[in-house]
């Protein structure tokens, strides 16, 4: 019995490959895990004490570091809710903490609010659907699989899955960096084989695409990006 394996496209992409937020409401972004403005400012979170209460709560703190203010149109989406502040104001929280501002001091000045304050993490990049490369938002090429995708997965067709006669179309969803290698990989449909859904996980990551574009032809690395493979034999 010859073995081959064919990587469907369906049409090009599934649902395609979010470039910016998503599942995250307008105006963000993230860069190295930390949750930003979409403009690339940083966002903060008042730390807390061992018995945690905010540290971040005199008038002088929440001055230095204002809230980030929610729009009056704006909807919670996903681990982002609206909150209300002291003066009744709607202020964005993102994973139940309140999200603030803060323009952080020159490296020669002493900044007395730092040490109050944390960086926000973003809990899974995938799933909040952001893109990794804040300033170039504009994509123009999404990634595409190389010609070598079905010869790779060919390699990774499980002898016990050939046996049995098991096919089926799988789709992934994953992280693309700069280099076109994937990464952070996760099943959105199953194949229906649990080894096959296994040989997706394992190949994906020891494959490459080629990267994803912006409008002056730079590689971006994206999240969220879809598309179906189908295992047949033939």
């Amino acid at each position: 019995m010859r073995r081959s394996v064919k990587a469907s496209l369906l049409a090009g992409m599934i649902a395609g490959m979010i470039p910016a937020a998503s599942a995250a409401p307008p105006g963000f972004g993230m860069s190295a895990g930390d949750l930003r403005k979409e403009d690339g400012g940083k966002l903060y979170a008042s730390g807390k004490n061992a018995e945690g209460a905010l540290l971040c709560v005199s008038a002088e703190c929440l001055a230095a570091t204002p809230p980030l203010l929610a729009p009056a149109d704006a909807k919670p989406e996903g681990l982002f809710t609206i909150v209300q502040t002291s003066a009744g104001q709607r202020q964005w929280a993102y994973d139940g903490k309140p999200l603030h501002t803060h323009e952080t001091l020159p490296a020669d000045q002493v900044d007395p609010w730092m040490p109050l304050l944390e960086s926000v993490r973003i809990k899974d990049v995938v799933a909040e659907g952001f893109a990794l490369a804040i300033d170039n938002p504009t994509l123009v090429a999404k990634p595409a699989a190389r010609r070598d995708i079905g010869a790779i997965m060919t390699e990774y067709y499980p002898a016990a899955s050939l046996r049995a006669q098991e096919q089926g179309e799988v789709v992934p969803s994953f992280c693309v960096d700069k280099e076109g290698r994937p990464f952070d990989v996760k099943l959105e449909r199953s194949s229906g084989f649990a080894r096959l859904d296994e040989a997706t996980l394992k190949f994906l990551p020891r494959t490459r695409l080629e990267p994803a574009k912006d409008a002056n032809g730079a590689p971006v690395a994206v999240c969220r990006h879809r598309f179906g493979l189908v295992w047949a034999i033939h």
